[in-house]
C-alpha cells in the first residue's frame, strides 16, 4: 500500500513540482437549473476594436464582469468531456434557467447514491445552457483551463465565466486518470499537455461539436492557464500555434525552451503542497515578458472553488468522511492534504479571493490577447496598494509597444 500511496504522491508532486456527447442520465444529474436568468435593458456598452480588426465590446475593470452573457455547452471531444463558455449574445439569456453542476456526478458511480439529493454538493454558475453565441462580434481569443489533482473541469468556475463575460471562449476538459473520480480508485498517468493538444486540433478543425462556435474563435490568440498538476501541464504548451500567454497556478513557471508572449506565474504564500519558494523559482527561471504574483495567507486550493462547494463540511475531504465516500486504504493522509490545503479557517480564499484573481489574470490575458493599448503595466503597484498580494514581480525584457 505505500507504493500505492507513493504513485500518487509522485503522480501529483511530479506534475506540480517538475513542472456522442454526456449519456442522458449522467447529463440529468450533472446539469440543473437556479435561479431565472433575465434579460439586461442597459444599452450596449461601446465597441472597440480588437486583434487583426475584431470587434469587442469596452470593458470595465478587470476584476467586474463583462458585458457578455455567459453561455455553456458540453462536448464530447475524442473521449473527453469538455466544457466551453463562450460570449452570448446580449438579451438571449432572458426567461432562461441558470446551470447548476452537481458534485456527485464527478465521484465513482458506486459512491454516488451515498450522498442524497437534498444534500448534493453544487456549484451554481452564472451561465446558462447552449445560449444563442454573440457571432456579431468577435472573433474572440481562446483560453484553456486545466485542473488539478483530484478536481475537475469546473473547479474554478468563478474564473471560468468571468473570462467568458469579458469577450474568450473558455475551454474545460475533465482529464481521465487524474480527475476526482479516477483518483479515487487510483487510476492514474493522465497527459493533461496532451489532452490539450487534442482538444485544440479538434477546435481548429471545427469538429466533435465546436463548429457551434461558427469560426468566432481566434486561434491566433490564444492562452492556457492551469492549477497545480494542470498548471504543470500548461508549461509546456508554448509550442501551439497561436499560444501567446500561459499562467500557471501554484504549480511553478513555463518551459523556457517554449517562451510565449506574457508568462504569469501565480502562488499562495501559505502552501503546504507546492512550496512556494519552489513556485517562485520556476518563475525565475521562466523567460521572456513575465510576471509574478503571490497571494497572502493563501494555500493551495485558493485558485479553485473547491472549499466552497463542500459546503457546511468546508472542505471535500470533510464532506467525503460526512458521506462514508471510499478513500482508497492507506492514501487518506494524501487526500486529506490535497483536498484541504487552502480551505483553513482563516486562510485568504473564498469569495474574498476571486476579486483579485479575476483582476489579475483578466489583466494579464487582455493586454495580449485583446490587441488594445493599455497602461505599461495594468498590475504595477498591486502590492502596495492591495494587502491581499505579498509579493508582485514583473521582468519585461520586451515590453508590449517596444522593438
Amino acid at each position: 500500500m505505500r507504493s500505492l500511496i507513493r504513485t500518487i504522491h509522485d503522480t501529483h508532486i511530479s506534475a506540480t513540482s517538475s513542472m456522442a456527447g454526456v449519456a442522458a442520465a449522467a447529463a440529468l444529474m450533472l446539469f440543473g437549473c437556479v435561479a431565472e436568468g433575465t434579460s439586461d435593458s442597459d444599452a450596449s456598452p461601446a465597441e472597440v476594436s480588437g486583434c487583426q480588426g475584431s470587434t469587442l465590446y469596452e470593458l470595465p475593470s478587470y476584476d467586474q464582469p463583462g458585458p457578455w452573457p455567459v453561455g455553456v455547452r458540453t462536448l464530447s471531444v475524442q473521449g473527453l468531456t469538455v466544457e466551453v463558455f463562450y460570449p452570448g449574445k446580449r438579451g438571449s439569456e432572458a426567461g432562461k434557467q441558470r446551470v447548476s453542476y452537481d458534485l456527485r456526478a464527478w465521484l465513482p458511480a458506486a459512491e454516488r447514491d451515498k450522498i442524497p439529493d437534498e444534500a448534493a454538493p453544487s456549484q451554481q454558475c452564472d451561465c446558462h445552457r447552449d445560449l444563442e453565441l454573440d457571432d456579431i462580434r468577435g472573433p474572440y481569443p481562446v483560453v484553456f483551463f486545466i485542473h488539478g489533482t483530484a478536481a475537475f473541469r469546473t473547479q474554478s468556475l468563478a474564473q471560468l465565466t468571468h473570462w467568458a463575460s469579458r469577450g474568450f471562449i473558455v475551454v474545460s476538459a475533465d482529464h481521465p486518470n487524474i480527475f476526482l473520480g479516477d483518483a479515487l480508485q487510483l487510476k492514474l498517468g493522465a497527459n493533461q499537455a496532451g489532452d490539450v493538444r487534442t482538444i485544440a486540433a479538434a477546435l481548429r478543425a471545427a469538429q466533435d461539436g465546436f463548429d457551434f462556435l461558427n469560426g468566432r474563435a481566434d486561434l491566433s490568440q490564444m492562452a492556457a492557464t492551469g492549477h497545480s498538476a494542470g498548471g504543470s501541464a500548461c508549461k509546456s504548451l508554448g509550442d501551439i500555434d497561436g499560444m501567446r500567454v500561459l499562467m500557471p497556478m501554484a504549480a511553478g513557471g513555463v518551459d523556457p525552451a517554449k517562451p510565449v508572449d506574457s508568462t504569469l506565474v501565480l502562488l499562495g504564500d501559505a502552501d503546504i503542497t507546492v512550496a512556494p519558494d519552489n513556485t517562485i523559482e520556476g518563475y525565475e527561471t521562466s523567460v521572456g515578458n513575465k510576471r509574478l504574483v503571490a497571494l497572502a495567507g493563501a494555500g493551495h486550493l485558493v485558485f479553485s472553488q473547491l472549499c466552497e462547494i463542500a459546503g457546511d463540511a468546508g472542505d471535500l475531504y470533510s464532506l467525503a468522511l460526512q458521506w462514508d465516500i471510499t478513500i482508497p486504504p492507506g492514501t487518506g493522509p494524501l487526500f486529506k492534504q490535497l483536498a484541504t490545503d487552502g480551505c483553513l479557517p482563516g486562510q485568504f480564499k473564498g469569495v474574498a479571493a476571486t476579486p483579485i484573481i479575476n483582476r489579475v489574470t483578466s489583466a494579464v490575458l487582455e493586454e495580449t490577447l485583446r490587441c488594445q493599448a493599455l497602461e505599461p503595466d495594468p498590475l504595477a503597484g498591486i502590492a502596495e496598494s492591495d494587502p491581499n498580494v505579498s509579493r508582485y514581480e514583473r521582468d519585461a525584457p520586451n515590453p508590449a509597444g517596444e522593438d
